[in-house]
Order: C-alpha cells, then structure tokens, then sequence
C-alpha cells in the first residue's frame, strides 16, 4: 500500500512539475492545424534534402510567435522544428531529433540557446524538459 501512494505522489507531482515549466506555453491544435501545418513542414523539409514522404505534427509548443512542432516523418526519430512565427509564413530555424536521457535537461537546453538563440527563455526551458522528463 505505501508503495502505491508512492507512485501516486510521484505520478502528481511530475504532472505538476510540467505544468509549472511550460505554464503560459500554449499547446493545443485543432485537427486542421496539424493538417495544414503538416503540409508545409513537409514542404520545408524536401527543400532541406530530407527524404521525407508525409509528416505527422503531433504536438505544438507556443510562446509569443514563437512554435516548436514535434512532426513525426516515418523516417528516423521524431523531430522537433524550431519557428519564429507561423510554420505558414516562414521556415523552420532548426530542427532537433534524437532521444534525450532524463539526466540531459540541462544540456538540451544549452543545445537550445546556442542553436536557436532568440527563442524565449521560458520555452526553452519547456522544451527542454519535455524531451528529458515526460515520457
């Protein structure tokens, strides 16, 4: 019973934990939005050279004008493209793909602000985490 309470507390407060770093980042897309989205990243992608047939936006990370698509190309890992507005009106600064330990935060943080170094702090930080810590 103590361990079950245990997993509970622990389960709760890592919920609680990404709530708190990405508070403010707004996550939602509409089915349409993905769909669109995923037409253009697509787009930017074969311009790039990346054997790429179809794209899957799976998750949206915004700030400001900023966004972080998490796409899924059937071809190698899941990828994260890094925007400074809409997918729609311009290409993706970076991209970043690969799994991530939970022990590397710090270091894909760095990643982060060397790589992409006008995107906001805070989402960063959020991106970050849930590369490292949610799984």
């Amino acid at each position: 019973m103590k361990i079950f309470f245990f997993i509970i507390t622990v389960v709760i407060s890592h919920k609680a934990m990404a709530a708190e770093v990405c508070n403010g980042v707004k996550r939602n897309l509409s089915t349409a939005q993905k769909n669109e989205y995923a037409i253009e990243v697509a787009k930017q992608l074969k311009r790039d050279n990346q054997a790429v047939q179809t794209v899957n936006v799976l998750e949206s990370y915004q700030l400001d004008n900023w966004r972080i698509l998490k796409v899924d190309t059937k071809v190698g890992d899941i990828a994260y493209l890094f925007y400074s507005d809409s997918p729609l009106v311009g290409n993706y600064i970076n991209l970043w793909a690969g799994v991530a330990r939970p022990d590397e935060t710090a270091e894909i943080e760095l990643w982060v602000k060397k790589n992409v170094s006008k995107l906001p702090p805070k989402l960063a930080k959020c991106f970050s985490w849930q590369v490292t810590k949610r799984k």
